[in-house]
């Protein structure tokens, strides 16, 4: 992401505003060298080897996202202290994995058409299944043509609990999200709408512990809608609405740019602070 910044993320238990200018951080400064470059260094994978890992958002089979990836993955796996297997002769992008937290998958088929080519639909569901220890899958069809990532799943589905799941509901993703909503339902999940009015597109959300951070699009009446929505969906948790226009008009969101991770002890909770919608 190029040039891109959003306002840092919030944590229940750190006191103080987050609209403040000088809280803007830069990505590719802050996210990349602190979250990629520090662990590659840590492990001892730098560029005096000749290594360049080059990170950005796939867009499609033809386009290059990593280079030297086993020594970045290996090297994030270290520094996170998890194990890594080796599936380099199948592509997933986190941003088309819808997980429930059980046994059920949702993500797009034109994205892992695109990512694998070639491969039936039986195919893909015997490779995700192993791997994941799935026992369902439901596929989402369609994508815009314009939105670079052949139709990324978190920009229409997203999971609320293991038997609940948001899906958007918009004029430019509406051949998309109808069918999937019924196949949704056929497979017995509760099935919640997000209104995404125009050119937004509310799903992008990042969800980490005690709070919610989504996207605004600057209307103050969708955006205020929108975090009602999700303070319905999310209760206990605060929702900020924070303006990530630069990542969206580089063709991301706050979802696409944060990895959640497990975190190992509780945090404290301060009193809830609201920020107002840009």
């Amino acid at each position: 992401v190029e040039d891109a910044v959003v306002r840092r993320a919030v944590l229940p238990d750190r006191a103080g505003p987050v609209e403040r200018e000088h809280d803007g951080q830069v990505l590719e400064r802050d996210l990349l060298e602190h979250l990629v470059v520090a662990a590659l260094e840590e492990c001892r994978v730098n560029s005096d080897d000749g290594s360049h890992a080059r990170l950005g958002e796939a867009r499609g089979h033809r386009d290059g996202v990593l280079l030297a990836d086993a020594d970045v993955v290996e090297a994030i796996g270290i520094h996170l202290g998890i194990p890594v297997e080796d599936h380099h002769d199948y592509i997933l992008e986190k941003g088309n994995l819808e997980f429930n937290g059980a046994s059920t998958l949702v993500l797009n088929w034109d994205c892992q058409d695109d990512r694998n080519p070639g491969l039936t639909p039986a195919e893909h569901e015997s490779i995700l299944m192993e791997a994941f220890g799935l026992t369902r899958i439901i596929w989402a069809y369609g994508h815009d043509p314009e939105e670079g990532t052949t139709g990324h799943i978190d920009g229409t589905a997203r999971f609320i609990d293991i038997n609940t799941i948001a899906i958007a509901d918009s004029e430019w993703g509406s051949e998309t999200e109808e069918p999937l909503a019924a196949a949704c339902e056929a497979a017995g999940l509760r099935v919640v709408r997000i209104p995404c009015p125009g050119e937004t597109n509310y799903m992008n959300w990042y969800v980490g512990n005690g709070f919610v951070a989504a996207m605004a699009f600057g209307g103050d009446e969708a955006d205020a809608a929108a975090k009602s929505r999700l303070e319905t969906l999310f209760p206990g948790r605060d929702v900020y609405m924070l303006d990530a226009s630069s990542l969206w008009k580089a063709g991301g969101g706050i979802h696409c740019v944060a990895n959640d991770q497990p975190y190992d002890r509780p945090l404290r909770r301060h009193p809830t602070r609201r920020v107002s919608p840009r």
